[in-house]
């Protein structure tokens, strides 16, 4: 469609995440996570690239909410506040949750930090150690094989409650 954007891996890396970004926009009604994707899958980020991010996620934001108001029969203009905390007696959170729900996100950040660290250093480790190209598909197969393992057996380890 555009001869120009294969030639050039920047542009093309950059309308990827772009890409990717305004899908999950549109996937979960969240702009902001889509801008945020971009942001942290780009190792360096300009001001210019940032207002087509946000521009594109937007628009991809309006294009699903707009789709979905049509199917499910909801005005286009009506607006959904749904943050999660109530006064109302019915509803299990409550403001005095937020502080847990900070806590807890700021746990799980350090978690994938940690992740991130051992992850980047046994794929290094590995790479020094095994050359060949069957040996790189070799260790990504067991490291998926293994993360996918953890990921299913984990619900089984503890009793389920009601």
């Amino acid at each position: 469609i555009i001869p120009n954007i294969g030639k050039d891996g920047l542009t093309r890396r950059n309308l990827v995440a772009l890409g990717a970004g305004a899908g999950v926009s549109a996937a979960f009604l969240a702009p902001t996570a889509g801008v945020i994707l971009v942001i942290e899958e780009l190792a360096f980020f300009s001001v210019e690239e940032l207002h087509k991010t946000f521009f594109a996620c937007i628009t991809a934001y309006g294009t699903s909410y707009g789709l979905r108001s049509l199917t499910t029969n909801n005005n286009f203009l009506e607006l959904e506040w749904n943050v999660g905390v109530h006064d109302d007696p019915e509803c299990k959170n409550s403001v005095y949750t937020v502080p847990f729900f900070a806590i807890l996100g700021a746990m799980c950040g350090l978690v994938g930090a940690l992740f991130n660290y051992l992850n980047i250093h046994v794929i290094g480790g590995l790479r020094k150690k095994y050359s060949q190209s069957w040996h790189k598909v070799l260790v990504v197969s067991v490291m998926c094989m293994v993360t996918s393992m953890i990921f299913v057996l984990v619900p089984f380890a503890g009793n389920c409650q009601k």
